[in-house]
């Protein structure tokens, strides 16, 4: 196994875990933006997915980014992106999060470059 899949085996996941159709989801919209050869916004991958995590809303379903992104929503959603990597990487060799783009920059969030260091993928800061 390649050092980057042995790394991706060791993160822990505190949401995406806990949501499996939501994550499924989330792969899903990933996976046919991939297929058109399109980009897919934050906004439209989580649009009208319900997550329900036990710690989060006292366990409640919720919408992210609804009524807008707070910093729980974008750790929240980094945390499900960060859960793709892994299954996407591991099936695939490829980081499917890459797919997912800030609709003002359509780039990937600094969160996932941050990680993309953290995995030995990027070297420097201005990767």
């Amino acid at each position: 196994m390649d050092p980057v899949a042995k790394q991706l085996l060791r993160c822990t996941w505190s949401y995406a875990d806990q949501d499996p159709d939501a994550l499924a989801a989330m792969a899903e919209r990933v996976a046919n933006a991939g297929r058109q050869g399109e980009l897919i916004t934050y906004t439209n991958l989580v649009r009208g997915i319900d997550i329900c995590v036990s710690t989060v809303n006292h366990g409640q379903p919720f919408r992210l980014g609804v009524p807008e992104w707070t910093e729980l929503h974008r750790a929240i959603i980094g945390d499900f992106l960060g859960r793709l990597c892994v299954d996407t990487y591991l099936e695939g060799g490829f980081m499917g999060s890459a797919l997912v783009v800030a609709k003002d920059t359509l780039q990937p969030s600094h969160g996932y470059r941050d990680f993309m260091r953290k995995l030995g993928i990027l070297a420097s800061q201005h990767d």
